[in-house]
């Protein structure tokens, strides 16, 4: 049966576990979904326990492992966004969403996590802002038109205002 295959290649999110001894990763899984997502098998990932950080774009690797230490010392597990290069080399962002596992204790045991693929609404989101600095240039610039129109219309007041005044004074 295809179905399974058909279902993880329709799907651009992937899941993970990492478990943890003594506060640091042991072991490492990610779903079948990675392929869509990074374009790496999830043998890939476990072949290299270090290709998961350098996927991550350097300026937000700082970000990435201040994250993992925070959820392994069970911190706090907020989701972040960053951006990966896949295996054939497109830029991607995701957002990584980590669950902790706990034993009875409240030692965590482990986490998994859910990556999702969030480039089209970051796309999205950069383009609605420079549409939004787009219109708003437009504004400033309506803004300033009106000003100079008003000063025009004031200035032609005031010159017709002196113009009265001089009839007014050829006329006493």
């Amino acid at each position: 049966d295809e179905f399974p295959e058909r279902i993880t290649a329709a799907v651009s999110d992937y899941i993970y576990t990492v478990r943890l001894e003594a506060g640091g990763p042991v072991e490492t899984w990610q779903g079948p979904g990675c392929v869509a997502v990074t374009g790496y098998a999830s043998a890939d990932f476990a072949a290299d326990p270090d290709l998961w950080i350098r996927m991550v774009d350097a300026a937000d690797r700082d970000a990435v492992r201040a994250q993992a230490r925070r959820v392994q010392a069970g911190g706090d597990t907020s989701p972040l966004e960053y951006r990966i290069t896949r295996k054939d080399g497109a830029k991607r962002w995701v957002r990584n969403t980590p669950v902790l596992h706990r034993d009875r204790e409240g030692r965590v045991l482990s986490h998994d996590g859910l990556i999702e693929d969030v480039t089209e609404r970051r796309l999205a989101e950069d383009a609605l802002r420079g549409r939004t600095a787009q219109l708003e240039t437009v504004r400033a610039i309506g803004e300033e038109i009106t000003r100079e129109l008003d000063l025009q219309a004031l200035l032609a007041l005031i010159e017709l205002h002196d113009a009265q005044a001089v009839m007014s004074m050829l006329t006493h």
